[in-house]
């Protein structure tokens, strides 16, 4: 059976789903909060240094190329990275952080939305849900 509410026709078997939605949302916001974390500290030890390609020869003269993570200021002056580079520098860590800041700001509207639905819910449910008579 479905009830129509402010909201539209919603299925009964969705309305329980809001509470475990709700709880997906604060666990996934945990998590995001956390990693922001991670990468800030992340951020702040590699500031001052960019990402670099070089190539090095070894002792018969062939050429390999790695990645380093190169700075002018800081000290070590240069971070060898090897062949793939797990980290990529300070600017694309900072990205990353407004990415994960605009999930949580996304995930913290979904959140106050269901809270509104569950609210027009509750009332409609106490008030005798007055869009079905009539």
């Amino acid at each position: 059976m479905a009830s129509t509410c402010l909201l539209g026709r919603i299925d009964d078997a969705v309305l329980p789903n809001i509470e475990d939605l709700k709880w997906r949302i604060r666990s996934l916001m945990k998590e995001l909060n956390r990693v922001a974390g991670r990468l800030e500290v992340l951020q702040a030890r590699y500031q001052g240094y960019t990402l670099c390609y070089t190539w090095v020869t070894n002792s018969s003269g062939r050429k390999y190329f790695y990645y380093y993570l190169k700075s002018k200021s800081r000290t070590p002056k240069s971070i060898y990275l090897g062949k793939a580079p797990r980290v990529t520098g300070a600017t694309e860590i900072r990205s990353l952080r407004r990415l994960v800041a605009r999930a949580c700001a996304v995930l913290s509207m979904l959140y106050s939305r269901l809270d509104l639905v569950m609210l027009v819910l509750e009332l409609e449910e106490k008030g005798g849900n007055g869009a079905n008579e009539g």
